[in-house]
């Protein structure tokens, strides 16, 4: 029994491989290694495709239709747009100036309590 590993080459000008009967890459030997030329598996193939028929319709419609859904600047505009229609109410307040003593007393006592806490958790160098 050969079984010596013998190539011909066959009408496509590709190697056959006699002992596995692959179809190597003819000039192709790196290392001692001959490469196979094999197909891509068809799912493969057919995800390929499908990336490139979502790549034309979502250029088509970004560009040529210009989708509002598709621009994160547009879609953020139109979510602020409705939460500040919700909060409207909620977002008013009024600034007053304190300048009666005993508010600023008050005012006072709070900046001192925070003071005093703070300088607990601040470690002099």
């Amino acid at each position: 029994m050969d079984t010596e590993n013998k190539t011909h080459i066959d009408d496509e000008g590709y190697e056959i491989d006699t002992l596995t009967n692959d179809r190597l890459i003819t000039e192709h030997t790196y290392d001692g290694i001959q490469e196979l030329d094999n197909d891509l598996p068809p799912w493969w193939k057919w995800l390929f495709y499908l990336s490139i028929v979502f790549a034309l319709i979502y250029s088509v419609r970004l560009f040529v239709f210009h989708a509002d859904d598709l621009v994160q600047a547009r879609e953020y505009e139109i979510v602020v747009k409705a939460n500040a229609d919700e909060n409207q109410e909620t977002a008013s307040f009024e600034i007053v100036m304190l300048t009666e003593t005993s508010e600023l007393a008050a005012g006072k006592k709070h900046g001192l309590i925070y003071v005093q806490h703070a300088t607990l958790l601040m470690v002099e160098d």
